[in-house]
């Protein structure tokens, strides 16, 4: 069987059956988009500076705003990032795979856990891990499986006593801060028994699924972004039992008490992310053939027009010549980039009324004489007509 990765080691230790129910396979979602744009931003600053590194990344990238506004010079330094490594459950023997794997844990064996450490290294003869975080709070750091299984790894490697993990919280307002706790050799000999048992509570409850039996499974925070959420007992008889309900309930919601009103909304979330999920999973086949709808419609995989990048180097000089150093100043910024709501904001401040077309028509056509327009099309499931 295939071992869960160390970020699934939350939820599948948490829930043996998120690993043992069939699975629904989708895409990175946006919010995994935007950590890990973060988090190779981080490791490009190291390597080639902050400056270079961010004029990598798309003006229209959504995680480009806290990457121009993380303090790196503040951020823990030393250490290797991006290296993943390999557990042997059975010997307790670990490895380094390599750096900037990709997340390819394919050399790996059926009885190792992979995972890839953010930040992993050595300071005053003590472990440091460290994982980036761009979202909510993320848990306890002491009972965090992610950071345990790097304190482990580091610990079986260089033979160290002690771990440090952090998550490091990342804030788009250029401020971050660490919530850290310190791991001894129990805490890695206990968690590593938990390594070595898991997958005989996974294969047991993939026996109860193969002779037809409800298997038991636990809800938590856990459960977001489970894959098998569609195939859980727990959230598809919610789904059903809601299904008559949600016309009533959404005409009653005025009546309902606070608390009734929560309820109400953290179910109808749960049935939600299993339509999310479901929907997901629909599109995927139809990037392979048309998927026929009933109102006549068919959802088809079709070319669609991305969202335009501007030369900021370009769009300054087109602006300076045309309007002023104001009005390129107002559009492009200290870090040389630039959007067009950007340029139109900055040409709404110098256009009488009615003018503010005219002159973003003829700022854009300047532009792109001069080469400054790049526009790209991609592939993306829409409904449309056969």
């Amino acid at each position: 069987m295939s071992l869960p990765t160390a970020s699934a080691l939350p939820r599948a230790l948490q829930c043996a059956a998120s690993q043992a129910l069939p699975r629904i396979h989708r895409e990175t979602t946006s919010y995994g988009d935007f950590g890990s744009g973060v988090h190779a931003y981080i490791v490009r600053a190291r390597e080639i500076g902050a400056e270079e590194a961010l004029l990598e990344i798309p003006d229209e990238a959504e995680h480009r705003p806290l990457c121009a506004a993380l303090p790196l010079d503040q951020l823990p330094a030393g250490g290797r990032m991006e290296l993943a490594f390999a557990y042997n459950r059975n010997t307790g023997i670990a490895r380094i795979l390599g750096d900037n794997t990709g997340r390819d844990y394919s050399t790996a064996d059926p009885e190792e856990y992979c995972g890839t450490a953010d930040l992993i290294g050595i300071r005053d003869a003590r472990g440091v891990v460290i994982d980036w975080k761009t979202g909510r709070y993320a848990g306890d750091p002491a009972t965090a499986p992610q950071l345990l299984f790097f304190a482990l790894v580091l610990s079986r490697l260089s033979g160290v006593r002690e771990v440090e993990g952090s998550f490091a919280y990342l804030r788009d307002n250029g401020t971050y801060y660490q919530d850290s706790a310190l791991y001894d050799e129990l805490d890695l000999s206990a968690f590593a028994e938990e390594l070595r048992t898991l997958p005989h509570r996974i294969e047991a409850v993939k026996a109860s699924v193969r002779r037809n039996e409800i298997p038991i499974v636990h809800e938590g925070t856990w459960c977001k972004h489970c894959e098998s959420l569609p195939y859980c007992p727990a959230k598809t008889s919610l789904a059903r039992s809601m299904s008559g309900e949600i016309v009533s309930l959404r005409d009653q919601i005025g009546s309902l008490t606070p608390a009734q009103a929560g309820a109400v909304y953290a179910r109808a979330m749960d049935i939600m992310e299993i339509a999310e999920m479901v929907i997901a999973a629909v599109k995927d086949q139809a990037t392979l053939c048309d998927i026929p709808l009933p109102d006549g419609f068919v959802l088809r995989q079709v070319d669609t027009r991305l969202p335009t990048k501007v030369d900021a180097d370009i769009a300054d000089e087109v602006l300076r010549l045309g309007f002023g150093d104001d009005v390129a100043k107002a559009a492009v910024t200290m870090a040389k980039t630039t959007t067009l709501s950007a340029i139109t904001d900055a040409l709404r401040s110098v256009s009488p009324r009615g003018t503010l077309a005219t002159h973003e028509r003829r700022v854009m056509e300047a532009i792109r004489v001069r080469g400054g327009l790049r526009e790209a099309m991609a592939p993306k499931v829409r409904k449309v007509k056969p």
